[in-house]
């Protein structure tokens, strides 16, 4: 009988798709750290008997092999980043200091490097053998191959502990954006809302926070319990076992269940008066029929406005009229007990209140209909749609100050990693003999300089400028607004389109079925590039996943796989990866993951900005996928990092473009095609808000490259005083004191981008190059212009610098007009 280490070897082995819920289960993540430690021990043993080849028998074929450790830890990698609890993090935490130990070894051997230059002078390379080796041995050079020993271990030790710090920041980031979340219990701010959004949000609530009542004994006695901490807890008193016969005859009703987070206990006034031989309630008592109420909530979940939301499930259900039906002891009736009590200490967040008894007097009422309760979470859908859709101005407000200043405070504080990150990314940078980390990370891009980045954004920022205020000035005075707060942009923009322009992104959003998107974004490359999707049977961790087997002109090229929908494990954003890369017999494995909300009903409807994501990560997919090179290396996400957005940019458009999406946008209750005049609007506004989004974007650029190019900020005032003049300078609205986006920066934090953020804006310049050849050739669905394409940029991958590819497509430099113009700047 096969050991279990056998089966996930012989799993890993398997050159087709692997079966991802076998290598996610409980016991293989159990035994994953010791495997990962043999896997570990034989490639060093490897490496170590690979140092030891004779140089007449070095060839390019020497350093040519598959890592099944490597591809054993991208499985589990993305584990992490769509299940990412404790057991997954302990695994990679735990590891990857050793995995980072042994390519240290890799990266900084002398030997290793001879090696490299032994095969560089063999005879009989090609093209694509002598690019992956001059990059190999330029990686060196510019790296560390000149330092002396000491300074050698000074930059071994600098890449293992900004390793370290860029996993923490991304944990970081991601629990502190997990715990947030916002309870809404007054449905007319969100009236406006759709519907399907407004479902996920109270089906959210429901399976994390519906109120049950205690039915059953094992309720009953768990209960019990809860209410036994809870006294302990707040007044040190002891609430005896003796009560449970009592406490048993109440109405108990509670949140969660597989963890209790708080409880109601109503009893009968009447049994009170028995015990206390309270005059006062025995002549309270000839009037009303009255309750005695506790309301008990776990620490932790006070400032998720839980307590509140439980006072308004008692008030619904007993009370009608509470506000002139409530008792309080004549000792205690005074305005100060009032508002502290009902109002401040079961709202403030920063308030540690001890839950009081409240006693209320009322007629029992058991068929007042309940109000809806809706949680709205940090993910994009729920936060755009509060900003888009919800009519009040302070739950804005929140919402966007809570987003821009997650991981700020406690034990998720980035802060003082960001510092530590950047220190060491300096100290690096000079050791290598570069002026700062942006020069550094700059060697190895399109872009020339950091002066030339920001010349360029500074160009295009000084044409954006003047329409996002003419617009900003345009919702004012429709709305006789004197201010506008950032927080309220999105929600009178959108009123906007509404009202003056007759357009309704709900209604848009109702032809964009998932399915039907998906569907037509597979037909669009295959339109274009040739190429076929064949869903598969194969097993996964998730019934979300879906697995597809990749062909063009009937080969196969990859399996590509989906995650699409939101789970709060899942890390926040949308990306795409490679899992396996192609090798011998082993196939190659793309995947895209995404944060879609899916719809409680059986349907899910996808806003337009879901639509172009979808179609910027399968953009990235693609590249990769289509790559002709049988070398990983020179393959499309080993393109220049400025340049590996292209693909992803270039095929939003096919999303947004009249023609294409009048082919798949089809109603989702009756399957009428998209009306003409919907599109014809959606045009029109379609510039609105370019000039605006283009300020954001700069923002972060700019924000970046400040970071990486600038004198470092010695503590979090200075940081947080850098992050805020940039904001100053690149938006064209005020600087809160809590604006702090830089703490969930996972983009150049943990994320690759490090003085490179800019990378997208630049990669879209190139790409509205593009989209403009299609457009002048009147077809975008141009056999021609997509065959040229294809075969001069995106399946060249790197096999080519990224200046020489454009210089292939359009035999010139590349300039800005066709951005501005498509921005509707020009």
């Amino acid at each position: 009988m096969k050991s279990l280490k056998e089966e996930i070897r012989k799993e890993l082995n398997n050159p087709d798709f692997p079966n991802l819920k076998f290598l996610y289960s409980a016991e293989v993540l159990d035994i994953a750290p010791e495997l990962l430690r043999e896997l570990l021990e034989e490639e060093k043993k490897e490496f170590q008997e690979k140092l030891l080849l004779k140089n007449d028998v070095i060839t390019f074929e020497s350093f040519d092999e598959f890592s099944l450790l490597g591809y054993f830890f991208s499985i589990l990698e993305h584990y992490q980043g769509v299940h990412s609890d404790d057991v997954i993090r302990k695994i990679i935490e735990d590891f990857e200091p050793e995995y980072i130990d042994f390519w240290n070894e890799v990266a900084y051997s002398k030997r290793y490097f001879e090696m490299l230059k032994i095969a560089r002078e063999t005879k009989n390379l090609n093209l694509e053998q002598i690019k992956i080796l001059d990059e190999s041995i330029e990686s060196y050079e510019v790296r560390w191959i000149a330092l002396a020993d000491s300074d050698q271990d000074i930059l071994k030790e600098l890449n293992k502990n900004l390793s370290e710090l860029s996993q923490k920041f991304s944990n970081n980031a991601l629990d502190s954006q997990k715990e947030f979340e916002y309870i809404i219990t007054d449905e007319s701010i969100i009236s406006q809302m759709p519907e399907d959004d407004k479902s996920v949000a109270k089906k959210k609530y429901d399976e994390k926070y519906s109120i049950h009542k205690a039915q059953s004994e094992e309720e009953f006695k768990a209960c019990f319990e809860f209410f036994q901490i809870m006294w302990d807890h707040e007044f040190n008193i002891t609430l005896w076992k003796n009560k449970y016969e009592k406490f048993s005859r109440s109405e108990i009703f509670y949140i969660g269940w597989d963890e209790l987070i708080g409880a109601i206990q109503i009893e009968s006034i009447d049994e009170k008066i028995i015990e206390n031989d309270d005059k006062e309630l025995k002549w309270v008592a000839k009037i009303w029929e009255k309750l005695l109420g506790r309301i008990w909530v776990l620490k932790e979940y006070r400032w998720k406005s839980l307590g509140s939301t439980l006072i308004e499930f008692v008030q619904q259900k007993y009370a009608k009229e509470w506000e002139t039906k409530m008792y309080i002891p004549a000792a205690e009736q005074n305005e100060t007990y009032y508002n502290t009590f009902w109002f401040q200490r079961f709202s403030d967040p920063v308030d540690c209140w001890n839950t009081k008894k409240l006693m209320m007097v009322a007629p029992l009422s058991k068929d007042i209909s309940q109000k809806q309760w809706y949680l709205f979470d940090a993910s994009q859908s729920s936060y755009g749609s509060v900003m888009k859709y919800c009519s009040e101005s302070s739950v804005r407000k929140y919402f966007y100050e809570s987003r821009n200043s997650f991981a700020t405070t406690g034990k998720y504080n980035n802060n003082p990693l960001i510092l530590e990150i950047l220190k060491l990314r300096e100290q690096k940078a000079k050791l290598l003999g570069f002026k700062n980390y942006a020069e550094l990370s700059l060697h190895f891009k399109m872009a020339d300089s950091s002066k030339q980045i920001i010349s360029l954004f500074w160009d295009i920022a000084s044409q954006a400028r003047p329409k996002a205020e003419a617009e900003l000035q345009e919702i004012k005075d429709y709305f006789q607004l004197k201010n506008l707060d950032i927080w309220d942009l999105g929600y009178y923009a959108n009123k906007l389109k509404q009202e003056k322009y007759a357009f309704d992104s709900r209604e848009l959003k109702k032809y964009f079925v998932y399915e039907n998107v998906l569907a037509w974004m597979f037909e669009t490359t295959g339109r274009l590039y040739g190429i076929e999707m064949k869903k598969t049977t194969f097993e996964s961790y998730s019934p979300e996943v879906q697995i597809y087997e990749v062909s063009r002109n009937g080969k196969f090229i990859s399996y590509f796989f989906t995650d699409y929908f939101y789970t709060p494990l899942k890390r926040q954003g949308a990306w795409a990866d490679l899992m396996r890369e192609k090798f011998w017999d082993y196939k190659k494995i793309v995947l895209n993951t995404c944060n879609f909300q899916k719809g409680s009903d059986g349907v899910t409807l996808l806003t337009l900005g879901d639509v172009e994501t979808m179609y910027h990560e399968f953009g990235h997919a693609i590249h990769e996928m289509l790559s002709v090179s049988e070398y990983s290396e020179l393959s499309g996400f080993h393109v220049e990092h400025d340049f590996v957005e292209l693909p992803s940019q270039l095929l939003e458009n096919w999303a947004r473009d009249e023609v294409g999406m009048k082919l798949f946008a089809r109603h989702f209750e009756n399957g009428s095609e998209i009306p003409s005049e919907m599109l014809q609007k959606l045009k029109i506004l379609e510039m609105f808000g370019n000039a605006q989004m283009i300020l954001a974007q700069n923002t972060y650029a700019m924000l970046d490259m400040s970071l990486h190019s600038q004198n470092i900020p010695t503590n979090e005032a200075e940081l947080d005083a850098l992050v805020r003049e940039n904001a100053l300078q690149n938006s064209i609205f005020p600087v809160s004191k809590s604006y702090s986006p830089h703490t969930t920066f996972t983009h150049i934090f943990d994320g690759g981008y490090a003085a490179g953020y800019y990378s997208y804006m630049w990669a879209e310049i190139i790409e509205k190059e593009v989209w403009q050849a299609f457009k002048n050739a009147w077809d975008i669905f141009s056999p021609e212009i997509a065959s040229r394409f294809h075969d001069l940029m995106l399946s060249a991958g790197s096999t080519k610098k990224a200046s020489e590819l454009f210089q292939d497509f359009f035999a010139r430099d590349v300039n800005i007009d066709a951005f501005l113009k498509e921005k509707g700047l020009l």
